[in-house]
């Protein structure tokens, strides 16, 4: 539980120096500071023949194609939406987690899980409603649920995987793989610029991917020995935070309808939450 609650801290603090970096460099050249950071450390903590054994082992490969899909579909979309607005789009990764947790652990989906199920569903397609910045357009909105689509499928691996590896390993893997590909795409575009203030943006970059590496980090470390509905239900506090920090930067853009969805948003995770406690007791 502390490994998720420090994780979702850190990623909040993430996203919204990530948000404030895109103002300074260009979104590839920031997941190309950020893939590096990664890397680095990575290195810090696991050995290159750790990370080996990961990428050959059962669902490493899959690990890793879904993590480096995730991130850059989700840097892709906080590029052109607020943080909070951003992180409750995102929370789609609850929808997914228990879509999975259904058809793929086989755990049964209850009248109230599928009530919980629908709420969120609604709350998520109300966040998405244009708001007063004009960003909220279908192209961040599907960046944004894709790499929540990702992002569960990879813990969904996580969960299932057998090698006994240091959490490090998948994340310094994530970083060879996304710079590779952030790599191919900026090359193309021509987009390796940085703006005048571009030192300002490196460091922003910098912290971004450090504290987000940490925050995967605990949550690896965490997600052999917490139940999926669970950790799912916590990952989903995360857009609170992330509005609660960013309002002082980026104030709230979003009207009486996005509000409404934020607050299903909420309920859901907190109905999620109360199941799995009864649940858990009556077992």
């Amino acid at each position: 539980m502390y490994y998720q609650l420090l994780s979702i801290f850190l990623n909040a603090l993430s996203v919204l120096l990530a948000k404030v970096s895109f103002s300074r460099v260009s979104e590839n050249a920031f997941l190309i500071i950020y893939s590096l950071t990664f890397i680095a450390l990575a290195l810090m903590h696991a050995r290159l023949s750790e990370m080996a054994r990961y990428l050959c082992s059962r669902n490493g490969m899959a690990s890793v194609i879904f993590n480096t899909l995730g991130t850059w579909c989700f840097y892709k979309g906080l590029e052109q939406l607020t943080p909070g607005t951003h992180s409750f789009i995102a929370r789609s990764y609850i929808i997914f987690g228990t879509l999975i947790s259904v058809l793929w652990f086989r755990e049964k989906l209850t009248i109230t899980k599928l009530l919980v199920l629908l709420a969120c569903i609604s709350g998520v397609a109300l966040s998405s409603l244009p708001d007063s910045t004009g960003n909220v357009t279908f192209e961040a909105v599907m960046f944004t649920l894709l790499s929540s689509l990702f992002f569960a499928l990879n813990y969904a691996v996580l969960k299932k995987k057998t090698a006994d590896v240091h959490p490090c390993a998948p994340l310094g893997i994530n970083g060879f793989f996304l710079l590779i590909l952030v790599s191919c795409f900026a090359g193309h575009q021509g987009e390796w610029y940085f703006s005048d203030i571009a030192v300002q943006g490196v460091v922003y970059s910098v912290l971004s991917a450090a504290f987000i590496f940490y925050s995967m980090f605990s949550y690896i470390k965490s997600a052999g020995s917490i139940d999926f509905h669970v950790a799912t239900a916590l990952r989903a506090l995360s857009p609170v935070v992330v509005t609660l920090i960013s309002l002082p930067f980026f104030g709230y853009a979003g009207g009486q309808l996005q509000l409404a969805g934020e607050i299903l948003v909420i309920i859901s995770i907190i109905a999620m939450g109360m199941t799995q406690t009864i649940t858990r007791r009556i077992s």
